[in-house]
């Protein structure tokens, strides 16, 4: 793939065009061995009609055993020019970045470490791990620095590993978790779509350490027009990547289903076809709303535990490379009312 985009720079504001969009880096992380995850939220938003910048910091937990997450969040309002000297400043990097809220909130990424508090509800503190392995959902430089795709999505880290704490009313937990950076910006959210991810596997019984996939399917607004599902995913087996996401062909996945909480898509490359299936009934969901900067809200559904199967299969002899189960994946979906 041709993408020099860099995965971490804080994207709102860094150019005009850039202006009053919506921005969000976060980290999900299992606990191995154990029931928990968390989804830790970093968000940017400048809506249409407020030149001011609205950051906002979401830590959400879940629990498989009894099936419940919960959410804790803060919030603040910067004018453009706080937001320039708090935020963008110099280094323009969501790695390297502190912000402090009201009450002695705050978090922090940098030097190999992420922490933060969100004061008489939450806080969190990891020493963090970064393969450096970097996945574009577009296959082209171009579709992250034109007009379209409206939503731009990348996953800035594909195995993420974290040693550390959670303190919380709902859970306190310690050890090492497994999981990913995602970040993604845009002057929308989608119209409707599923998103996946799962970087724990097995294959024949064995657990696969350096497997990852990522993927979505969605649907997409022009005008009065409602496109059909336009999707991309790729991937990475045995040290190769398998790419399903060249953005002039994302019309030709099947998606065979798509509900509020599972999801099949079959993707089809000239030489392989990749089969996935996710079924997120019975687990532990959390909804939350995803404002767009028109000021439209999108309630969106998010589990980190969801049950699933991919196949990799070469078309010309119909040889199975491989069959992938995983009880990790990550689904998050929107179904519009």
């Amino acid at each position: 793939m041709t993408v020099t985009i860099p995965p971490t720079r804080i994207e709102l504001g860094q150019i005009e065009k850039t202006r009053r969009i919506y921005e969000s880096f976060y980290f999900r992380g299992n606990l191995q061995n154990s029931p928990f995850s968390f989804w830790l939220k970093h968000n940017l938003l400048e809506f249409v009609d407020d030149p001011r910048v609205r950051v906002d910091n979401i830590l959400i937990l879940f629990n498989e055993d009894t099936k419940q997450s919960c959410v804790y969040q803060q919030s603040k309002m910067l004018s453009l020019e706080q937001y320039q000297s708090e935020v963008l400043r110099s280094d323009k990097s969501w790695r390297e970045l502190r912000v402090e809220f009201e009450n002695g909130g705050f978090f922090e990424l940098g030097g190999g470490r992420l922490h933060g508090s969100i004061p008489g509800q939450a806080s969190w503190d990891f020493k963090v791990d970064f393969s450096k392995m970097t996945y574009y959902h577009f296959d082209k430089d171009w579709f992250y620095r034109g007009f379209f795709p409206k939503k731009k999505i990348l996953t800035a880290d594909c195995f993420m590993k974290y040693e550390g704490k959670i303190e919380s009313p709902f859970f306190n937990c310690l050890g090492q978790f497994r999981g990913m950076n995602g970040h993604n910006w845009g002057s929308e959210h989608a119209y409707q779509y599923a998103y996946a991810n799962c970087n724990e596997f097995s294959e024949e019984g064995k657990p696969l350490e350096d497997a990852f996939f990522d993927c979505f399917s969605a649907k997409i607004l022009l005008g009065p027009w409602k496109s059909p599902y336009l999707s991309a995913g790729s991937l990475f087996y045995k040290g190769r990547w398998y790419d399903f996401n060249r953005v002039l062909t994302c019309w030709r996945p099947k998606v065979k289903d798509l509900t509020l909480k599972t999801y099949h898509v079959i993707f089809l490359s000239k030489e392989y076809e990749f089969d996935v299936m996710i079924n997120g009934e019975d687990h532990a969901w959390a909804t939350l709303d995803y404002d767009h900067p028109s000021r439209k809200v999108s309630q969106v559904h998010n589990t980190k535990h969801a049950k699933g199967m991919a196949k990799l299969t070469r078309l010309k002899d119909q040889l199975v490379i491989t069959r992938l189960f995983s009880s990790s994946f990550e689904l998050e979906t929107l179904i519009p009312e």
